[in-house]
């Protein structure tokens, strides 16, 4: 009998290691490997076999053993497999739970004994030699929002909270012979009601997860999200066969063919595409043939702040497109509220107002047909033409 805390060693006996560390208190064999509370993130526990004999950490961590786990694959982001799933149904999508306990279509197979439905599955005292009840989970995504702006060109780094070690008796994917092999890869589906099965982009990291590195990255472009695939993003981090791929389904691209494999313990990420996540709008009435008033409002609609520079508004002729040389009777004006010139910081979906602003004794040949915008150095894009103003 030998065990210490929660690790069960060698010699084992099931009613006094395996039964004690489990809490069932029993020493059937059959009842102890058949046990919910055995865990499946230890390394070395039962799993589906005839074999009488325990075999090797490797051969246990391959197929068709695979540490005892079970998991769905596809061939393809955009088809069913054979089960007639897609890649994001196994996802639990339930927002209030623990990323820590979903399992996305993992599942422990427990043995099942003598004439189980594939045979007979052996109950071997070898199997618990080593397990370790207080594995924790190989890796934990949470989830998150991103918000995208294509206009600036917005990257995401998506990726795991993955332990810098790992005790010997716990499952770690970066070293497990069936997976060590795949790439961290992350996999997106624009909303159209539900995820469009056809709207979709792939990115992979190109080291393999056995160098640890479960991340990759997404760029937000207007190349790789033009208008027609703006919107609501949900993004499934996954594994696959096949590193380095940057699909985006835009012209000249082709997705290689790979393996996909969800991941346990792991949340949807959800983004929110737009053109621009921070924009402006300006008005502007004419007064007089020498006043008018404008009001410029500036929108961050991103989950930060954001300070936009060099933000001005133009009253020029027509001729006129900022940023520009001003002729003599053109004008240009500094918009602040942060106490430097032309510099306005806008907290995370927050807007700032002007106001209605009123400029007089303008020259009249300026008014007689003026056009406004507003222009910013960073932030969002010009705003304007307002011609022609018309008296209030």
């Amino acid at each position: 009998m030998a065990h210490s805390g929660t690790r069960i060693l060698a010699p084992v006996d099931q009613l006094g290691d395996v039964g004690a560390v489990l809490g069932t208190n029993s020493g059937d064999a059959g009842t102890n490997a058949r046990s919910s509370r055995v865990n499946w993130k230890a390394k070395n526990k039962p799993y589906r076999s005839g074999l009488l004999d325990t075999l090797p950490d490797a051969t246990k961590g391959d197929s068709p053993y695979n540490y005892g786990m079970s998991w769905p694959q596809f061939g393809s982001p955009s088809a069913p497999n054979a089960s007639g799933l897609y890649l994001f149904t196994p996802y639990e999508s339930d927002p209030a739970s623990s990323a820590r306990a979903a399992m996305n279509g993992w599942q422990y197979l427990q043995p099942r004994g003598l004439n189980s439905p594939d045979g007979n599955e052996a109950y071997r005292d070898g199997d618990f030699i080593g397990y370790y009840g207080a594995a924790t989970e190989p890796l934990i995504i949470q989830p998150g929002q991103i918000q995208a702006s294509t206009a600036l060109t917005t990257v995401a780094t998506i990726g795991a909270l993955h332990k810098e070690t790992f005790d010997p008796g716990e499952i770690d994917f970066s070293t497990m012979v069936a997976v060590k092999n795949y790439y961290f890869c992350l996999v997106g589906y624009r909303l159209v009601g539900d995820p469009d099965p056809q709207t979709y982009f792939v990115v992979s990291n190109s080291a393999r997860i056995s160098s640890g590195d479960f991340a990759a990255d997404i760029t937000f472009s207007g190349s790789n999200f033009p208008s027609s695939r703006l919107g609501t993003w949900y993004i499934y981090p996954c594994l696959c066969s096949v590193g380095g791929i940057n699909f985006f389904a835009a012209a000249g691209q082709s997705l290689p063919s790979a393996q996909y494999i969800p991941l346990p313990c792991t949340k949807r990420w959800q983004a929110f595409v737009e053109v621009n996540q921070r924009n402006a709008i300006l008005k502007a009435e004419k007064l007089s043939s020498t006043s008018i008033k404008y009001r410029l409002v500036i929108n961050n609609d991103s989950s930060g702040a954001y300070t936009f520079n060099g933000v001005q508004v133009w009253l020029v002729h027509n001729s006129t497109v900022p940023p520009a040389t001003l002729e003599y009777d053109e004008r240009a004006y500094d918009i602040d509220n942060t106490g430097t010139t032309g510099q306005v910081s806008v907290a995370a979906h927050d807007s700032y107002d002007t106001g209605w602003v009123t400029v007089t004794g303008l020259p009249s040949s300026l008014v007689a047909d003026v056009t406004l915008y507003a222009t910013c150095s960073a932030g969002f894009s010009k705003v304007g033409p307002i011609m022609p103003l018309y008296p209030n």
